[in-house]
């Protein structure tokens, strides 16, 4: 239930080709704060589903 925990298991999912798994978690992290929403923004370890719609939208709804 921790944020953090959770953005980071989204990271180790993506570089695991478990792209589902890994919105999942960050569907659960970002709206609980917005450090979350600017780590996942510029960090290259989500490059792989940046252009998803999904990862796209939970950036545009996640807390600033």
């Amino acid at each position: 239930d921790e944020p953090i925990i959770l953005y980071n298991a989204a990271c180790v999912y993506v570089g695991l080709g478990r792209y589902d798994d890994a919105i999942r978690c960050l569907g659960t992290s970002m709206p609980e704060g917005g450090f979350l929403k600017r780590w996942a923004t510029n960090d290259p370890d989500l490059d792989p589903i940046r252009d998803d719609p999904r990862f796209q939208a939970l950036l545009r709804t996640a807390h600033e």
